[in-house]
């Protein structure tokens, strides 16, 4: 009876000081090609701004910089604003896989994506109302 408490109190030990074991299929799930290596403030700033989300928002601030159609503009920082909004909330949600990929590494704190979708949100603004200086340049 004793060899048994102590072979289940090793087992609880073992469980609770390896992180890897409960949370092994989390990082599998969200991330499938993570190398392994914990991801900072600047990879996770990649993965998202490059993801398809991003990628849609960088194409559609392309085509409002070159056709300056103001609700076209407003709708395109109004998309940034949304993925910086789906972001935080994400980030702050206490359930979900992403708090067992955040603890598994795979997932860093997005707090640099969020900062640069709402920068291209008012970058695309201001452009709009006050012009590029790009723009200003090629018309003189």
């Amino acid at each position: 009876m004793i060899k048994g408490f102590f072979a289940g109190a090793a087992a609880l030990v073992m469980m609770l000081l390896s992180n890897g074991s409960a949370l092994a299929n989390a990082c599998k799930t969200v991330r499938p090609a993570w190398s392994g290596e914990t991801v900072g403030l600047i990879g996770e700033a990649f993965n998202l701004v490059f993801s398809s989300g991003g990628i849609v928002l960088i194409i559609m601030m392309i085509l409002a910089f070159r056709f300056r159609h103001l609700w076209f503009s407003i709708i395109i920082a109004s998309c940034a604003f949304l993925l910086a909004f789906m972001n935080f909330y994400a980030w702050r949600n206490p359930v979900g896989i992403d708090v067992d990929a955040r603890q598994e590494g795979c997932i860093g704190e997005p707090t640099l994506a969020i900062a640069v979708f709402i920068f291209l949100g008012i970058l695309i603004l201001l452009a709009q109302f006050f012009g590029s200086p790009l723009m200003k340049k090629s018309e003189g």
